[in-house]
């Protein structure tokens, strides 16, 4: 199957899919969990160390994308460019890839259009369409892990947690007491993210 077909028939799963994405997104998992996983693993490769960095695909060449420098007030100072606000940070949501500012920030974090292609074309691949990492978990430095969002077609969105290393089940436990979060193993959970005037609760918790 080409990629041109793999993006249309993506794209019709998107936004013509029926089916509850509060249960698909387990499914999707057990029939993805390798394509998902590479996508993981290439995001690692590319992503600025010390940065946090998120990027969500839209149609049409359009991506939400937001970059936080480290130590952007301390000495390993990394980028002064006009883009960025006072704390180091640089937002735009449903900007086209071949945004200037964009591609500023894309110099800045060392990507190219040629790399976020293929990170979406990995991501495609697991049925996905959002990534980013982030160095902890509530609080938790010793729990790095990436996030990795599945498609809802609704104001709720529902990611994938995918933790650096296993978890102890005391802590996978604790974690799923929580009405947002539900396991799929040892290293992968599910979350939950109502719209802002919603629940952030799965419906059937």
């Amino acid at each position: 199957m080409t990629l041109r077909i793999t993006i249309l028939l993506f794209t019709i799963f998107l936004f013509g899919c029926g089916d509850d994405p509060t249960k698909q997104v387990f499914i999707n998992y057990a029939e993805h969990s390798r394509e998902i996983n590479e996508a993981k693993l290439y995001f690692s490769e590319i992503k600025p160390e010390g940065s946090i960095l998120y990027i969500r695909f839209h149609p049409e060449n359009k991506i939400d994308f937001s970059l936080h420098q480290g130590d952007y007030e301390g000495e390993n100072l990394r980028n002064r460019s006009k883009i960025f606000d006072q704390y180091g940070t640089y937002k735009k949501y449903d900007v086209s890839l071949f945004d200037n500012e964009v591609n500023e920030a894309f110099k800045v974090a060392k990507l190219s259009r040629a790399k976020i292609q293929k990170l979406k074309n990995y991501l495609i691949k697991g049925n996905c369409i959002s990534i980013a990492y982030y160095a902890s978990f509530s609080g938790d430095d010793s729990l790095g892990y990436t996030s990795i969002g599945y498609p809802t077609g609704h104001l709720y969105g529902i990611n994938y947690v995918i933790f650096d290393n296993k978890i102890s089940d005391a802590k996978s436990n604790e974690i799923v007491k929580s009405c947002s979060f539900k396991s799929i193993n040892a290293q992968v959970l599910v979350e939950y993210g109502g719209p802002a005037f919603g629940s952030n609760c799965f419906p059937d918790k």
